[in-house]
Formats: structure tokens, C-alpha cells, sequence
């Protein structure tokens, strides 16, 4: 009861003090509490004060331990968040990737579905096939022309062509006969003067041709010491040579070792390209390697398969890491080399009306390429003109 009675009469004390007075009494306690702990403090054993200050400290450390821990444990949870979101967005970018690429697949079976419907319903109409039949008829039709006077027509134009296939054929051969007799006079002269003068040498062995399409110029490197490392550094010299050569010409580059031209399974050994060492038994024999000079100089691989469905199939496994694998020899990177995107996915594109499996950047721009031009030959490349020049000269080639 007392108790209260004082508490009570402290609390209409302060309330008839004021504001200001309660200001001024809260100070003049607490100076009070600091001069208690400075005379408590001057008054303490030496033994005393030193216990204290350490039991201060460590409790500081421990204050600082805490902190540090807690720093870390916030630390780790924003890092585990931050993981958890770039994977996820890993993931919605990939779904995008696919529901795009299934979308393109699904557009192109509608236009062919389209396509057809509209020859079946005579809403598209197909040329027949153009023979000396429906050339006589369009004749007659078109140029008023009568039926036998188009047969005098047509007789009168073979007998010109055989007397000019006729005639060819004489000057060919009059021509191959006088060819001959130079080389025979030319022979016998030669034997007659110099025989006994010159020691007979064998001909060196040539490399046996692997160029698998027509190239301006040609030259054969030796990498019988050569690291993977080497090999690598020696295709980008070869590309910075290419840049400073005027542009439109391609160049061969024969790769030997020990005398002996490298094949395609070799090839990709020296360069350690591990999908195509694990699974090389589809390649075939011919390889090419090639590069395009100019400015914007690129490199092109080139080479045969003899099993199609096991080449597509690794070459599809293989796509994730090809622009590491072959960077360095299809791509200058003295000038600039464009970032890869993430994730690495390549997509169907129709160039030259062959369809390619194509890898570019964020901005659209070309990273590599490769498709198979028939069943057999495989290209890849980093620049689709190049590939353009390439499919051209590859129709167009001796058969």
C-alpha cells in the first residue's frame, strides 16, 4: 500500500514538474550514473579492472563473431536465391526455345498441308514435263504453224547439228594428231641430246588429292610435331594471312604428317575434338580445309560420311560444344569474335535450298553452321555466304 502511495505521488510529482523539469532531472541522473561507475572504476583492484576488461572483450568478439556469422548465413541465402532464379530462367528460356522451334515446325507443316490441298483441288498449277512432243505442239499452236512444216523444221536443225557434231569431231581429232606429233618431236629431241647428261630421279610422290570442291589456290602445312595447341595457333595465322588476300577466293590448306596427308578421322584427332574421335568410324576418306581470304575471312570444314544416320545423329550430340570445338579454325578472332549465346541452341534455316542447322547470336548475327548437301558431304562453316559459295561450287563441279 505504501508502495503504491509513493508511486502515485513520483507520478503526480512529474506530472507537476513539466516537461522541461523532467528533461533536466533525467540528465542529472544519468551524470550520476557516470560518476558512480568512474569513482567505482578508480576504486577497483588492479586484478580487478583486468578481469573486466577481458571478460569486455571477449564479449566483444563474440558480438563480432555473431555478426560475421550472420553476414555469411545472409550472404549464402541471396547466392542460393540468385541460383535458383538464373535457373529457372534457364529453364523458361529453353521452353521458349522449343516452343518457338516447335512452332516453326508446326507453321511449315501447315504451308505444305496448304500446299497440297491446293494441288489436289487444281488451284495450283504444275508445268508438265517438257519433251520434243509438247515442244512440236506449242509450235504449231503458238506460232500458226502446220504440222509439216514444223517436222521440215526440226529435220533441217538435226542435220545441221550432226554436221556440226561432225565437224567438231574432225577438228578434235586433227587437233590431238598434231598434239601428239610435237610431243613425240619434242620426246626424241630431248632423249637424243640430253640422254647420259642428266641422272634419272624418281618423281616425287604426290599427295593424293582431297579437294572435295574447286579452290583458287592450294598448300599443304606439315604437323608432324604439332600440339593441339599448335594446330589450333597455326589455323588462326592461316586466317590472318586469308584477311589480308583480295576476297572472292577460296584456298586449300592439305594437312600432312610424316609425308602423309591427314584424313578427316586424323584430322580430328590432332585437334582433339572428342565427339567425332569417340564415334569417326562413319567418316569417309576425302576431307577438306578450307578458307575464304578477304575482310571478313573464314574458315570451312568439308569431309565425307559413309553412314548418314549415325553422322546426323552425333553431329546433333555434338552441338553444344561445336563453336568451342572449332572456333579457332573457322573464326578470325583478331577482328572480333561474337558472344555465345546462352543457352547454345541451334535451329533449322533453309539456305541455297538446303536446310542447315544454324547458331547465331542474341542480334541475329551468323556464329556456325553445318548441313549435309546430299546424304554423303557434310560442311561446316561460320559464314552463311561462304556456305552459299560453297553449295554453288559443289553443283557445279566435274563430276
Amino acid at each position: 500500500m505504501a508502495d503504491d502511495l509513493q508511486a502515485k505521488r513520483e507520478e503526480a510529482r512529474r506530472a507537476l514538474e513539466g516537461e522541461d523539469r523532467q528533461k533536466q532531472r533525467s540528465a542529472q541522473a544519468d551524470q550520476m550514473l557516470v560518476r558512480r561507475r568512474e569513482a567505482g572504476l578508480a576504486m577497483e583492484s588492479t586484478e580487478r579492472r583486468q578481469r573486466r576488461e577481458t571478460a569486455e572483450n571477449l564479449l566483444r568478439q563474440k558480438q563480432v563473431q555473431i555478426e560475421t556469422e550472420q553476414a555469411k548465413l545472409h550472404a549464402s541465402v541471396v547466392n542460393e536465391k540468385l541460383e535458383k532464379e538464373k535457373a529457372e530462367q534457364a529453364i523458361r528460356r529453353e521452353a521458349e526455345v522449343a516452343k518457338e522451334d516447335l512452332a516453326t515446325r508446326l507453321t511449315k507443316i501447315h504451308e505444305s498441308q496448304t500446299t497440297i490441298e491446293q494441288i489436289k483441288q487444281g488451284q495450283v498449277r504444275l508445268n508438265s514435263l517438257r519433251t520434243l512432243k509438247t515442244d512440236l505442239v506449242q509450235a504449231v499452236n503458238e506460232e500458226k504453224i502446220s504440222l509439216t512444216r514444223a517436222a521440215i523444221q526440226e529435220q533441217e536443225r538435226g542435220r545441221r547439228r550432226r554436221e556440226a557434231e561432225r565437224s567438231a569431231g574432225w577438228s578434235a581429232a586433227l587437233m590431238l594428231v598434231l598434239i601428239l606429233a610435237l610431243v613425240a618431236g619434242g620426246g626424241v629431241i630431248y632423249w637424243q641430246r640430253y640422254r647420259g647428261q642428266q641422272p634419272t630421279t624418281p618423281a616425287p610422290t604426290s599427295l593424293i588429292d582431297q579437294t572435295l570442291i574447286f579452290a583458287e589456290q592450294s598448300r599443304g602445312l606439315d604437323t608432324t610435331n604439332w600440339s593441339p595447341r599448335e594446330f589450333r595457333h597455326q589455323a588462326q595465322t592461316a586466317l590472318e594471312l586469308a584477311a589480308s588476300q583480295p576476297a572472292g577466293r577460296l584456298e586449300n590448306i592439305s594437312f600432312t604428317t610424316a609425308g602423309q596427308p591427314l584424313r578427316s578421322g586424323d584430322w580430328f584427332k590432332k585437334a582433339e575434338i572428342g565427339p567425332i574421335i569417340k564415334s569417326g568410324n562413319y567418316l569417309g576418306n576425302k576431307f577438306m580445309y578450307g578458307l575464304a581470304s578477304g575482310p571478313t575471312a573464314a574458315g570451312f570444314l568439308f569431309f565425307e560420311t559413309d553412314l548418314y544416320e549415325q553422322a546426323f545423329s552425333t553431329l546433333l550430340g555434338w552441338e553444344k560444344n561445336m563453336p568451342d570445338d572449332l572456333d579457332d579454325f573457322l573464326i578470325l578472332k583478331a577482328t572480333s569474335t561474337p558472344p555465345l549465346p546462352d543457352p547454345i541452341v541451334f535451329r533449322d534455316k533453309v539456305i541455297r535450298n538446303i536446310d542447315t542447322r544454324h547458331l547465331t547470336t542474341t542480334a541475329g548475327q551468323t556464329i556456325m553452321l553445318y548441313a549435309f548437301l546430299d546424304r554423303r558431304h557434310i560442311v561446316i562453316t561460320s559464314n552463311e555466304s561462304l556456305f552459299a559459295e560453297i553449295v554453288s561450287r559443289f553443283h557445279n563441279r566435274p563430276q
